[in-house]
């Protein structure tokens, strides 16, 4: 501790001795004279002296009173003189070790994708004059699907005053993930001493660092979904609309463009409800969902799955659509029972339009269906009820009507001994004839089929 005194008089000053009051908790002591035999005019004078606690390792805040006696001579005379000035002595606060570092973490790694590997840096800086060791940097709270590695292995080390230490971190995300932020948190173990006693104490550096999947964010652009979840309906949809454009499985009567549009809200409706079907038996069989831990393996099975499930979709959807169309289709291979029912199902009566053919007059024929200056023709119906019960032939009568049902006729037909043929005038069977081909139509149309013994 250093005290200064300054003689601002014009006076010589003599006997010059600082002292102090005593308190029992510091220890005031000086290696050197605190006495003075004189002190010219406007000079200064200063004297060092040591400050200690009466206590080691006690916590003060106190006032120590310093005292300065002397003598000056005022009109010829010696006047003894006192100072006393009060002086504030407190312990000085020892700041702990992460006080006295700055710790940060470096590197361009703002994103990182599943199997690569980033590098990040940890810079510790002492910028005190206290010597800190880096006893351990560990990284904390870090998902279990990112590793970090440092590159060499972090051994204890001294860190003098204004000293930087670099330590390398390798950072790698698994082949699973769960995309998203995440911070890269470490902590550092450091120590110091105060005095005789050892301190430790952490400091924290962390760096956030968005995580994804290999792949995932360029499929994801290019189909326009905001989420790994849509992706296998979509799929599948966009591959059954691929083979609709390409006509596979079609026939070419059945022409027309696929049903769902994209980005049309139909479109969504059975998009997402595959993708909760497909998300549903995949849980039920791995016991997780594979839209929250996944990575590039995952997509690419999603994505192969999706397309197979597309394929056999469309396959399935023709093959129905096939189905009800041959029930409704008319062919040359029908004969009168095939040609009962799906007039049931065209929603058609027994009675029908008649036509005169040019090549055979003798009898009319019957038309079906009219398509594009095309008839579909076909004779009447002959059935014999000779060897059928008398019940049946009661209720095959009651059909023979206008409002019969030629299902129920054809059902009667096929499940009695009562036969069903066609008259072999002026066609023998069903057949697709051009308009030009038809002599002449009758005004009213009449019962297809007729009933001989």
């Amino acid at each position: 501790m250093l005290v200064a005194v300054r003689n601002s008089s014009d006076s010589v000053l003599s006997n010059l001795r600082l002292s102090w009051l005593a308190n029992d908790r510091v220890r005031v002591g000086s290696a050197a004279s605190l006495q003075l035999p004189k002190l010219a005019p406007h000079e200064e004078h200063v004297w060092e002296f040591t400050i200690a606690l009466a206590q080691p390792g006690d916590k003060i805040g106190e006032t120590l009173r310093l005292r300065l006696d002397y003598i000056i001579s005022l009109a010829g005379e010696a006047v003894p003189q006192v100072v006393l000035r009060p002086m504030e002595v407190k312990t000085r606060e020892v700041e702990p070790p992460d006080r006295l570092v700055d710790v940060q973490v470096k590197t361009t790694l703002d994103s990182l994708e599943t199997s690569r590997t980033g590098i990040a840096y940890l810079v510790i800086y002492n910028k005190s004059i206290q010597t800190i060791m880096v006893r351990s940097i560990a990284p904390v709270g870090k998902p279990d699907f990112i590793q970090l590695k440092l590159s060499p292995e972090f051994k204890e080390s001294k860190l003098q005053p204004y000293q930087t230490i670099v330590q390398e971190v390798q950072v790698t995300a698994n082949r699973s993930v769960e995309p998203g932020k995440y911070l890269l948190i470490f902590k550092v173990t450091l120590g110091s001493h105060e005095g005789t006693t050892w301190r430790d104490s952490n400091a924290i550096a962390s760096q956030e660092v968005i995580l994804g999947v290999l792949g995932e964010s360029a499929i994801l652009k290019v189909l326009s979904l905001p989420s790994f979840f849509l992706l296998p309906g979509c799929l599948v949809i966009l591959t059954a609309g691929l083979f609709c454009r390409v006509g596979w499985l079609r026939r070419q009567t059945r022409v027309g463009d696929f049903p769902l549009k994209y980005n049309e809200p139909d479109f969504w409706l059975v998009s997402i409800t595959i993708s909760l079907f497909m998300a549903i038996v995949y849980w039920l069989i791995v016991g997780r969902w594979y839209f929250v831990r996944y990575g590039l393996q995952d997509i690419a099975i999603v994505w192969f799955i999706s397309i197979v499930l597309g394929v056999l979709g469309y396959a399935v959807w023709q093959r129905i659509a096939k189905w009800m169309e041959d029930r409704l289709t008319l062919s040359t291979r029908d004969g009168p029972l095939d040609i009962l029912r799906k007039m049931h199902r065209r929603k058609t009566g027994l009675v029908l339009a008649r036509v005169t053919l040019a090549a055979d007059q003798t009898a009319p024929a019957f038309v079906l269906q009219e398509n594009d200056n095309h008839l579909w023709i076909c004779p009447s119906m002959r059935i014999n009820l000779g060897r059928a019960s008398t019940e049946v032939q009661a209720e095959i009568r009651t059909q023979l009507t206008a409002e019969g049902d030629p299902n129920r006729l054809a059902d009667l037909l096929e499940t009695s001994s009562a036969g069903a043929s066609w008259n072999l005038h002026p066609i023998t069977g069903v057949r697709l004839v051009p308009q030009t081909d038809v002599a002449a139509r009758a005004n009213q149309g009449d019962m297809i089929v007729e009933e001989v013994v």
